[in-house]
């Protein structure tokens, strides 16, 4: 899989258009001022990943009414050459436009700008369902180094987050390194291994990539040996260099590839092909646990101390979770009890409550019990997705638009008849149990053409679907991952998709006997 990739100028036409387009790469970046610029990419590499990039700023003042009206304007032009879309960029920056976002005087931002990232993007992820349900939505990539994922704040940006990112179909991200620590640090060019521990059944894609240090003669081996170490990885669907030419912001001129022979020739002359050998890569970190089921009963009141404001952890138990069942800000909790990573918790610990909470803990429903929202919105995202019948739906044009097999959502909701369904009734959308892509050639692709969708349900106890229905799904479309169900077996998932058992067995790293552990992410072969 070709994991190499530009991110076009920012405010121009790149003045080494030849060099630009015989980098050989397939994945590109496309800011939507640049528009020209996507056929011509997608005339010369018909199956390349293009992603239009919305570029925004101040966006907390804009309309998401508005904006993703002019979104969906820009999509539908052109719908024939992409389907991938983000709609904003770094929003934790105070570049772009927040008060309360980072800043040289303020470089940890309070966890009240992710609460109005998430909501921001809630509500534009919510309208680009509705106007162009057909596009693939990458969630906007936040700055490094600003509490997004690792420093004094933990996790609290991504956990805040959580729902947008979850309803987003790929996690965008920006890795940058010091050319003197070189690439393959986790502090690093290895960054993004940590938002994958936070989010592990979401597909990532590298939007921006380098070291602003470009005519560095260390450079071009470095950006090769980084390329490189995507390999290891395959939840990366592709990284894209930033940047290729720029005539614009200066503060982007330590990273301009074309100020460097060098690193262009690198580029342009490396082999393309998986490579050979892989570069040692830093060790991950250790999973983090962050969808466990919720508990059923509410904790005993002995593991509270009210005098004292005392809670001690138990199995099961996440910082955010113990947060809400306080009512205490999340970064709150964590300067109080010195904790500088939300994901290092262990059973019996001691925490702190700040005094000024509630003295008991508020009851976690049981999972039957319904959720109370504020104003419920229409998609709501949980691992899956809420569906709110309308009147004239049918279960074929819902599927449609969600990009699921109507047998799908019939499983999902223990639907007696496909035929049957009524206004406002409430309709499990299943979460993704593959991953699918299309690279479609401007020549063959049309409007009523199937974008990337998703197959089967999440649940790995529901029905195994059948050869028949993938195959009619599959028309036009690339897999990319397979969720494993209840009786499958590296046989059985081989026969399925034409593929030699050994082969799929080896790529996996999995046993050819036996059924395998429902709910296993096999990866399949690019055909």
């Amino acid at each position: 899989m070709n994991r190499w990739g530009i991110h076009a100028p920012n405010n121009a036409r790149p003045r080494s258009m030849g060099e630009f387009f015989d980098a050989g790469v397939a994945n590109y970046t496309v800011l939507h001022g640049n528009e020209s610029l996507i056929p011509e990419i997608r005339n010369r590499y018909p199956d390349a990943r293009i992603l239009v990039r919305m570029y925004l700023t101040e966006w907390d003042e804009r309309d998401p009414a508005e904006w993703s009206r002019e979104i969906a304007d820009f999509m539908n032009r052109v719908r024939p050459f992409t389907n991938e879309v983000t709609w904003a960029n770094e929003q934790n920056l105070d570049i772009e436009g927040h008060p309360q976002a980072a800043s040289p005087a303020q470089p940890i931002p309070p966890a009240s700008l992710y609460h109005d990232i998430n909501k921001w993007n809630v509500e534009m992820i919510r309208r680009l369902r509705e106007t162009i349900p057909w596009a693939r939505l990458h969630y906007p990539a936040f700055a490094n180094d600003h509490s997004d994922d690792k420093n004094q704040g933990g996790y609290v940006g991504l956990e805040i987050c959580r729902p947008g990112i979850q309803a987003a179909d790929v996690m965008d991200c920006h890795v940058y390194w010091r050319v003197d620590d070189g690439p393959l640090t986790l502090d690093g060019g290895q960054r993004f291994v940590l938002t994958h521990n936070f989010f592990p059944d979401k597909p990532i894609f590298i939007s921006e990539c380098g070291n602003f240090a470009v005519r560095d003669p260390r450079s071009p081996e470095q950006y090769v040996r980084w390329m490189h170490s995507l390999y290891h990885y395959p939840y990366v669907e592709g990284a894209t260099f930033f940047i290729w030419d720029s005539d614009g912001a200066a503060e982007n001129a330590p990273n301009v590839i074309v100020e460097s022979g060098a690193l262009v020739r690198a580029l342009r002359e490396t082999s393309k092909a998986d490579p050979v050998e892989l570069p040692p890569v830093p060790e991950s970190p250790p999973p983090i646990f962050v969808s466990r089921p919720v508990p059923t009963e509410t904790p005993a009141p002995a593991t509270v101390s009210v005098g004292e404001h005392e809670y001690i952890v138990r199995s099961g138990d996440t910082l955010l979770m113990i947060s809400k069942r306080f009512q205490v800000e999340l970064i709150q909790l964590m300067n109080l009890n010195a904790i500088s990573d939300a994901r290092k918790l262990r059973v019996g610990q001691r925490l702190q409550i700040p005094a000024s909470t509630v003295p008991a803990p508020v009851p976690v429903p049981a999972p039957t019990q319904p959720v109370p929202t504020v104003a419920e919105p229409e998609l709501v995202v949980t691992g899956g997705a809420v569906y709110v019948v309308k009147g004239g739906d049918t279960l074929g044009a819902i599927a449609m638009r969600f990009n699921v097999t109507v047998s799908a959502i019939v499983a999902a909701n223990a639907l007696p008849n496909a035929n049957v369904i009524r206004p406002g009734q409430r309709l499990t959308i299943p979460k993704p149990a593959m991953v699918l892509r299309v690279a479609e050639s401007a020549a063959t692709a049309s409007a009523s053409r199937a974008a990337a969708g998703v197959l089967g349900v999440g649940d790995p106890n529901t029905p195994v679907v059948s050869s028949g229905e993938i195959a009619d799904f599959l028309a036009g479309k690339r897999t990319m991952f397979y969720i494993t169900r209840k009786g499958d077996t590296i046989s059985r998932v081989a026969l399925l998709f034409h593929i030699e058992p050994l082969v799929l067995s080896q790529l996996n790293e999995v046993g050819m006997n036996g059924e395998l552990i429902p709910g296993t992410r096999l990866i399949i072969p690019m055909k």
